[in-house]
This record gives structure tokens, sequence and C-alpha cells, in this order.
């Protein structure tokens, strides 16, 4: 995408370029007689469509890469690895697991107030500490954990549902 952005702007630039040439070669005299008004109106209009431009762009990355954190916890939540407990399941990942959701839950709310998600991310951050705690409080009783699918579910559901909302609230 950058490539063809730079390929229309020299393409752009050459032809403004070639225009100047010609009013020169064809009306020397006329050429430069130019008002300070006119180079006002154009230098004006330049900066501001420049910077308006980049300002929109930059508040839509940010917008994306917020969304990107959302997917990923999104993905946490929605793996069954990390609810549905069995001899196999591995305490570590599960503690892997409330450490990740801990880590996305500081990004998220570091930017929450930029991107006007605060009470949401509030929401998920109380069901994050909600799936973390039961956790933690389990993490040495497997058998426990087995039969407790809905408890640990539930939060995680919730956490789910809320980044679906955020995620659309972020394109209002």
């Amino acid at each position: 995408m950058k490539k063809v952005i730079n390929g229309i702007l020299i393409f752009v630039a050459l032809g403004i370029l070639a225009i100047t040439v010609y009013n020169i070669y064809v009306n020397y005299a006329d050429f430069f007689k130019v008002s300070v008004g006119q180079i006002m109106t154009v230098t004006v209009a330049i900066y501001f469509a420049f910077y308006l431009t980049q300002r929109n762009n930059d508040a839509r990355v940010q917008k994306e890469v917020y969304r990107k954190i959302l997917q990923a916890v999104q993905e946490i939540v929605v793996d069954k690895d990390n609810y549905v407990v069995d001899e196999d399941t591995d305490i570590k990942m599960l503690t892997m697991t409330k450490r990740s959701l801990n880590n996305y839950m500081s990004m998220l709310k570091r930017y929450s107030g930029k991107m006007g998600v605060q009470e949401r991310i509030e929401k998920i951050a109380r069901y994050v500490d909600e799936y973390a705690d039961f956790l933690g409080n389990h993490l040495d009783d497997k058998e426990y954990l087995a039969k407790s699918e809905a408890e640990l579910r539930r939060p995680l559901e919730l956490i789910n549902i809320e980044t679906i909302e955020i995620m659309m609230e972020l394109y209002k």
C-alpha cells in the first residue's frame, strides 16, 4: 500500500513540475505575479490536508492495534483448555493463561481512556480477576477444577461478550 501511495505522490509531483515548466516557458512574465494571499491559501490548504489526514490515520492505526489486543484476549477466553480441566491438563498452562490475561488487561486499561471504553474494560478486568482468583484458589486441586467447568467458563464467556462489544464501540 505504501508503494502505491509513494508512486502516486511521485506521479503528482512530476505532473506539477511539468505544468510549472510549461507555464514558465509559455508565459514567463505573468507566471511570477502571484499574490501573498494565493501563496498562503495554497500553503494552508496543503498543511491542513496533510495534518488532518495523518492524524486520522494515526487514530485508525491505534484502534486497529487495540482491536488486535482484544482479539488476543478473545482467543484465550474461547480456548476450551482454559475452562475444561481433566487429568491431562497442565496446571502450568493455566497459570500462564492467567498471567497472559493479566498482562493484556494492563495494556487495555492503559489505553482505555483514549479509546473511550473505560467502563467496559473495567468490567472485563473484574471478570479476569474472578477467573484468576478462582483458578488461584484451587490451582492445587485439579480434581475440584475438573468439576468446576461452569465456574471457570462463566467469566470467560462474559469477557468474550464484552470484547465483542468493545470492538463494535471502537468503530462508532
